[in-house]
């Protein structure tokens, strides 16, 4: 792409690019946005620098590659979604996400110079997996010392499979970067990296990780070997290497191993993790289904999924095919990843007939391998929602497009000063925009620091500031009307989000909390209309219509809540080690049913099964709590509530014993009584 005349913009921007792919996987990919934002800013503020020749020219010229006009389709909707959204503040966040792959598509793709491109990137994404590795493994150890060896590690990322799915996508570069070492200290080091990113890919026990990077080992080497890019002693190296990392990776990888091992307890848990994804799968269906043409919005999925899902809450489709067409909508969907399908087959086709540099060859052959990976991984998870695995596989389809950029092709665009001053504004308030987000974010992170330490006060102003920084931000406002008691103020959150059903339980918690019981039940309402499914809202809806008399509606809900218990929802979780409390409350409603109509056996009965619920529930809490609490999903209230639960429920179970213990003494007594007949 030529956009000015002079290398230093390249440069620059090349710089930029790989910085981010170096350090976006050390603190961005929790899925924070306070996190995430500083990269943005990054990529933008480099790419709006490197624009400055094209601002002032309004001339721009660029080869195109296959499918170059077909991502250009795919782009367009994704606008055309995030114009029709329905969360501006999620769908801003999403866009500078993609905004910022796209940037790096274009420095790894377009860049001046023939070899600095591939190589800066490539170094740049095994420097950053070398760190989470080392992180990971520390992990591992210490929690190892602790007696849990089944401990599946996270290191920097949101959770295990997204830590296996931007590892699936360095291994492969870290064997092109092995064949092109010299030097044999270079190739040890190398060596050593490798050895520890497969080990720690062991550790993360995600199976799919494994099966994709088995796919994309597998795609490497048969390319590899069809075109001969390696001589015998470069094979040797890399064999040995491979060897070696996957006997540590057998020896280490217990979390993977116990995973896939054919034990009762494995198999339980294998089959809960693919039922929960198909139940996802067929959601993630539903709401694409529902607004076919534009989705719901970038980045709006979790806001959108509630109203059509079959298993439990989850913030993502767990597949990056329906999770894009839930979002932008078919077309776009099947536009991007169709434009992503023709860059593979035609940079495939140009290795296999040779028309690849030598130089470039090892890495377009690792590009494609991990291609193979992410698109296996894909499948099974939203692995491109994570992003630093979506600047890494932005990297490689640069290298691919690199590859296959057409000499006698090329896009030709002359904007004039009028189309140049619109994109300087553009990009300028994009760059303004992610500075925006950035300031927000920093008194969030405040405010949630001052209610750590219980400064209600200062907590409330923080969240205030950021709300007045980034009005569309629903979750900061959202959290300053609950500490400021306002509800008129979460009434009109709902015109920024009117698919999420939190805005309207927030509502109905400070409706209660002001005595206002009937616009309380309202609220809850309208948050079941969004959210039919959900547990929790089902029971504070009950408990409420039993406060205000209206027993027989609160008996359906009770009803409901032990359908649902039985049903895919209730059955089939994210976290199958996490126990629902809520249906605990429907088995103890169904025991007073049955005790006031005389039927004490089947009233005991439902409460032992609320007291069984009730207990494995706070089982569950001492195990998962680091995670919970890593998560902030903690409910101290809920759990308060459930601890009163458990001991009203425990009392009427003492009871109904001592009243089984008296019946039979009363009995033996009326059997022994003589009995005086009258003569």
């Amino acid at each position: 792409m030529r956009i000015g005349s002079g290398r230093l913009t390249s440069a620059a921007m090349l710089c930029v690019s790989s910085l981010a792919l170096a350090l976006s996987p050390l603190w961005a990919g929790t899925m924070q946005t306070d996190r995430e934002m500083s990269v943005y800013a990054l990529l933008v503020l480099g790419a709006v620098v490197s624009a400055v020749p094209f601002f002032r020219s309004g001339r721009i010229q660029a080869r195109t590659w296959p499918g170059f006009w077909l991502a250009g389709v795919g782009i367009l909707f994704v606008a055309l979604s995030s114009v029709c959204t329905v969360s501006f503040g999620r769908t801003l966040v999403r866009d500078l996400n993609l905004l910022s792959s796209l940037i790096v598509f274009c420095a790894v793709a377009y860049s001046a110079d023939d070899r600095r491109p591939v190589f800066w990137s490539a170094f740049a994404l095994v420097a950053g997996a070398i760190v989470v590795s080392v992180l990971g493994g520390n992990e591992y150890a210490a929690h190892f010392r602790q007696g849990e060896p089944d401990w599946r590690v996270f290191s920097t990322m949101f959770n295990p499979g997204y830590l296996a799915g931007f590892l699936v996508l360095t291994i492969p570069v870290t064997l092109a970067l092995i064949a092109q070492a010299q030097e044999r200290a270079a190739v040890a080091g190398l060596g050593f990296a490798l050895a520890l990113q497969i080990a720690v890919l062991g550790l993360t026990g995600a199976r799919a990780g494994v099966l994709a990077l088995a796919v994309g080992l597998a795609v490497f080497g048969a390319l590899a070997a069809l075109v001969r890019l390696f001589s015998p002693a470069i094979w040797v190296r890399l064999g040995l290497s491979l060897a070696i990392s996957i006997a540590l990776a057998t020896a280490l990888g217990r979390p993977t191993v116990r995973r896939v091992e054919p034990s009762a307890v494995a198999a339980h848990s294998e089959g809960h993790s693919f039922a929960f994804r198909k139940l996802t799968w067929i959601g993630a269906m539903r709401t694409a289904n529902a607004r076919p043409v534009v989705g719901f919005g970038p980045g709006t999925f979790d806001v959108a999924l509630p109203g059509y899902a079959v298993a439990g809450f989850t913030r993502m489709a767990h597949s990056n095919y329906l999770q894009g067409a839930a979002e932008y909508g078919w077309p776009g969907d099947i536009a991007l990843f169709g434009a992503w399908l023709a860059l593979i087959v035609s940079s495939a086709r140009a290795l296999a007939l040779r028309k690849v540099k030598a130089d470039l060859a090892p890495f377009v052959c690792a590009a494609l391998a991990a291609c193979a990976c992410t698109a296996v991984r894909g499948v099974f998870d939203s692995d491109w929602w994570s992003l630093p695995i979506a600047l890494a596989a932005s990297a490689l389809a640069g290298v691919l497009a690199r590859a296959t950029l057409r000499e006698d092709r090329q896009l030709s665009l002359r904007a004039g000063i009028y189309g140049s001053a619109v994109a300087a504004a553009a990009a300028l308030l994009t760059l303004a925009l992610a500075l925006v987000v950035i300031y927000s974010s920093f008194y969030a992170e405040g405010a949630r620091a001052m209610e750590t330490s219980e400064d209600w006060p200062q907590a409330l102003e923080d969240w205030r500031t950021a709300g007045r920084i980034a009005p569309w931000d629903v979750n900061v406002r959202l959290r300053a009307a609950q500490l400021e008691d306002r509800p008129q103020d979460i009434e009109r959150l709902h015109r920024l989000e009117p698919t999420n059903p939190r805005v309207f339980r927030s509502l109905a918690e400070l409706y209660l909390r002001d005595g206002r019981d009937n616009e309380a039940l309202a609220a809850y309402q309208q948050a079941r209309k969004l959210d039919p499914l959900s547990s929790r809202l089902t029971l504070e809806e009950a408990l409420l219509l039993e406060k205000l008399g209206h027993r027989k509606q609160a008996d359906g809900l009770w009803s409901r809540l032990l359908y649902l218990e039985k049903a895919p929802y209730g059955q089939v979780r994210a976290m199958p080690e996490m126990v629902d409390p809520a249906y605990a409350w429907a088995h103890a409603r169904r025991g007073d049913q049955l005790q006031d109509s005389g039927d004490m056996s089947a009233a005991t009965s439902q409460w032992k099964q609320a007291d069984e619920l009730l207990s494995r529930y706070f089982a569950s809490l001492k195990e998962l709590r680091p995670v919970l609490e890593a998560a902030g999903l903690t409910d101290p209230e809920l759990e308060s509530q459930a601890r009163a639960l458990q001991n009203g429920v425990r009392e009427k179970l003492q009871r109904a014993r001592q009243a089984r213990a008296l019946s039979p003494a009363r009995h033996s007594a009326r059997a022994t009584t003589p009995v005086h007949s009258s003569v």
